[in-house]
C-alpha cells in the first residue's frame, strides 16, 4: 500500500479486488463495466477499465517509469471539433469497504469497524477487522498504519465523515487495534451503515534504485598530477602481548647444595588419585632450591617479576618466599654473585589447599642479561622471619618478563 502526504477522501462505488496483472487482464467485461476500478494486490496499484478490450489504465500506485527525452516542438494545427464527453473516471486514493458497528467494544466482527466510545469526539480507540466487507484480506495493509499517520473514515449514505491522528498499532490477531487522537468530524454513523476507510500517511516510502546506465568511453589520460600531501598514519595492528610468563614446577628443580631444602618429591593426594612434585622448606632455617632457565629471545633483559604456587600439609601463620636470579652471556664464569632477592608474604588459608601468592616487586638478574640467555634463579623461604608453623611445599613458580 503506497504512501500519501495529503489525507483523501475516497468513495468507490464500483471495484474488483484481483491478486495480480494477469487476474486482472483475464478479467470478463462488458460494456457496463466501464468505469469500473481494479485493487490489483501485489503491488498495491488501482487501474481503471477504459474500454471492454479490455483495456486498462493505471491511475494510482506502481513505479514510475522513467522521463523520455523531449522532441523538438512540432507546428500548431488546427483546432479539431470538441469530442464527446468520456466516462468520468473514479475517485484518487486508496480506499477499503466497510459497515460500521455501533458497539463500543472490541472484537469487531469480519467486515466492521468500531470506535470505543459513542462520541466521536471522545474516541480514542479504533477497531478495524483484516478483513473487509468485501472478503478482502486487508492485514498486511494495515501493518503499514504507523505513529504519525491518519485514518479518513466517510459514509457512503451521505458527507458524513470523522478523522482521527495514529498514534500506535497493534496488530491483535484478526483485527488491528488503533490508539487515535481525534481531529474533527460531521455527522455520524448508523450501525451497520456502509463506510469506506481511507489512509492517509506521513510520507511515502523511497523507490527502487534504478538501473545503472552503460559506461561510457574511456577518456584519454590526463597529466600526471603533483603528489598529495601524507596520509595519516594508520591504527597499529594486533600484535604480540607486552608480557611473557613462563611456569616453572617443582619437578625441574633441585636443592641448594649449600643450606638446600629438602628433594624434589612426589606427593599424591588419595583421595582422587592426584601427584604433585613439590620442594619442601623447612619452618626453623633459612633453605634454598635452584632453576636454571633459557630466556626466550622476545625478552628484553629487564627485570623479571614472580608468583609462588604452594601448599602446606600442617600448620598456620604467613610464610616469606623469596627469589633472585644471575644471567650469563657467552664466556662468562659459572660461579658468578646473585642479584637482589625480593620477596613476598602469603598466609596461609587451609592445610592441602593451592595457594597463589601475590607477585614479587622488580627483581633485577644479575649481570649482563639479554634475550636468549641462560639464567639461574634461586628460591628461599625466609624462615627466620615468617611464623608459618610446619613446613612450606613450593609446588611451582610463574616468572614473569616483558617484550622489547
Amino acid at each position: 500500500m503506497g504512501r500519501h502526504e495529503d489525507q483523501v477522501e475516497v468513495h468507490v462505488v464500483n471495484r474488483w479486488t484481483h491478486a495480480d496483472a494477469a487476474a486482472r487482464a483475464a478479467q470478463a467485461v462488458v460494456t457496463a463495466d466501464i468505469g469500473k476500478v481494479s485493487w490489483q494486490t501485489d503491488d498495491s496499484t488501482l487501474w481503471w477499465l477504459g474500454d471492454t478490450g479490455p483495456d486498462w489504465i493505471q491511475f494510482a500506485g506502481g513505479d514510475q517509469g522513467d522521463t523520455g527525452v523531449q522532441g523538438d516542438t512540432g507546428d500548431q494545427g488546427d483546432t479539431g471539433d470538441d469530442g464527446d464527453t468520456g466516462v468520468s473516471g473514479p475517485a484518487g486514493g486508496y480506499a477499503f469497504l466497510y459497515d460500521f458497528s455501533t458497539t463500543i467494544t472490541a472484537p469487531p466482527a469480519s467486515g466492521e469497524i468500531r470506535f470505543n466510545n459513542a462520541t466521536i469526539s471522545s474516541v480514542t480507540t479504533v477497531w478495524i477487522h483484516d478483513t473487509d466487507r468485501d472478503s478482502n484480506d486487508l492485514d498486511l495493509n494495515l501493518d503499514q498504519l504507523a505513529n504519525g499517520d491518519a485514518i479518513i473514515i466517510k459514509s457512503e449514505v451521505d458527507a458524513d465523515f470523522a478523522t482521527f491522528d495514529i498514534t500506535a498499532n497493534v496488530d491483535s490477531g484478526a483485527y488491528h487495534t488503533l490508539t487515535v487522537t481525534y481531529v474533527n468530524n460531521a455527522g455520524g454513523f448508523a450501525d451497520g451503515e456502509d463506510i469506506v476507510l481511507s489512509p492517509s500517511f506521513q510520507t511515502g516510502p523511497q523507490g527502487d534504485t534504478g538501473d545503472q546506465g552503460p559506461q561510457g568511453d574511456t577518456g584519454d589520460q590526463g597529466d600526471t598530477g603533483p603528489d598529495g600531501d601524507t596520509g595519516d598514519q594508520g591504527d597499529t595492528g594486533i600484535g604480540v602481548p607486552a608480557n611473557g610468563e613462563i611456569f616453572l614446577t617443582a619437578a625441574g628443580g633441585w636443592p641448594s647444595t649449600t643450606n638446600g631444602c629438602a628433594p624434589n618429591s612426589l606427593n599424591e593426594y588419595g583421595t582422587n588419585d592426584v601427584d604433585l612434585w613439590s620442594l619442601d622448606f623447612d619452618q626453623t632455617t633459612d633453605e634454598f632450591a635452584q632453576f636454571t632457565v633459557w630466556m626466550p629471545e622476545d625478552w628484553d633483559g629487564g627485570t623479571i617479576t614472580a608468583k609462588f604456587a604452594w601448599s602446606a600439609p600442617s600448620g598456620s601463620g604467613d610464610v616469606i618466599w623469596g627469589l633472585q636470579g644471575q644471567s650469563y652471556t657467552n664466556d662468562d664464569p659459572l660461579d658468578a654473585t646473585w642479584g637482589a632477592a625480593q620477596t613476598v608474604t602469603d598466609t596461609l588459608l587451609l592445610a592441602g589447599d593451592m595457594h597463589y601468592s601475590p607477585t614479587t616487586a622488580a627483581i633485577t638478574i644479575a649481570g649482563s642479561p639479554a634475550a636468549g640467555e641462560v639464567i639461574q634463579l634461586r628460591v628461599f623461604r625466609d624462615a627466620d622471619t615468617d611464623d608459618l608453623t610446619g613446613d612450606a611445599q613450593l609446588l611451582g613458580i610463574k616468572v614473569f618478563y616483558t617484550r622489547p
